[in-house]
């Protein structure tokens, strides 16, 4: 008798925790259908339209969403229009839909809806049309690189705004030299522009991974090979940069700093493939590893 008493009073105690929650528009069409565990949501939250069709769908545990977040179109009725997954490093991975199904744009973005990294932007259909290159700069979303698209997916020239990184090697010896070309592939400001490359001063692993403490780096500066004038026809070189580093320590090496266009050109000389703007910079990261040649040798 004492374990039927048991049972029942632990089957009592749990519905008196969850009770499910039920609201309603004052057309009488449901609303919002829900369980409430412990004065928290848990379990499939689901939010519907006046007109009947799904709205919100959410997974919650213990009062936290968890897995994935559906939002549906009015119309058409129960067409996902986004989803939003939930990473554990405080990141949502969204992506949005146009109404016949297909990706209209999806990419990664912080809890406070700040974009990160490269988001891809699709025409109806399903091609490539963008991608746009996101980064935390001192807190704030910051769009640092875009690529056009063709409806073949090839990239258009004359649109967009991104670099082109070259290293003469990705694995190098201590202390030997990797040579570096920076080419500012295709301008926003003017193809008249000049540019400079922006180093830390110190060691290269003084800027975060995520450039998130930008502001507080000491930069040195690098000119372009315009301005340097070593080259035969160096006129032609305002857009690129060229320069060496090597390294006295073994392991993977970050590579970090900015390319900044700077508009030099006057104002009556400004034409529509030109911004009448004085700055703009582009961040970047390239990994190099360094082996330690030198314990190798010693091994032998």
């Amino acid at each position: 008798m004492q374990k039927i008493v048991s049972m029942f009073l632990i089957y009592a105690l749990l519905i008196s925790c969850e009770s499910r929650k039920k609201e309603y528009y004052e057309n009488g069409s449901i609303k919002t259908d829900y369980i409430l565990e412990n004065d928290q949501i848990e379990g499939v939250y689901k939010e519907y339209y006046e007109t009947g069709g799904l709205k919100e769908v959410h997974s919650y545990v213990a009062g936290e969403k968890v897995d994935s977040s559906q939002y549906y179109y009015e119309e058409p009725k129960n067409i996902v229009n986004k989803t939003k997954y939930y990473h554990a490093n405080d990141t949502l991975r969204i992506i949005e839909y146009f109404p016949d199904g297909s990706k209209q744009r999806e990419g990664l973005t912080f809890i406070n809806g700040n974009r990160i990294g490269k988001w891809f932007l699709y025409r109806p259909g399903g091609t490539l049309s963008e991608v746009l290159q996101y980064i935390n700069l001192g807190g704030e979303e910051y769009l640092n690189q875009g690529w056009h698209f063709d409806k073949k997916e090839d990239t258009i020239v004359g649109k967009g705004n991104y670099l082109e990184f070259r290293l003469s090697k990705d694995t190098v010896n201590i202390y030997e030299p990797v040579k570096i070309l920076v080419n500012l592939k295709e301008p926003l400001l003017s193809y008249k522009s000049d540019v400079f490359v922006g180093i830390p001063k110190g060691s290269l692993s003084d800027i975060n991974e995520d450039f998130s403490n930008i502001k507080e780096v000491e930069w040195d500066t690098l000119p372009s090979i315009k301005k340097e004038g070593i080259l035969d026809n160096h006129e032609k070189y305002n857009l690129y940069v060229s320069f060496g580093l090597e390294f006295n320590e073994p392991g993977t090496k970050y590579i970090r700093g900015f390319l900044s266009e700077n508009n030099e050109i006057k104002p009556n000389e400004i034409s529509q493939d030109s911004f009448d703007m004085k700055e703009r910079k582009i961040y970047f990261a390239k990994k190099v590893y360094v082996k330690d040649t030198l314990l190798a040798l010693a091994r032998e």
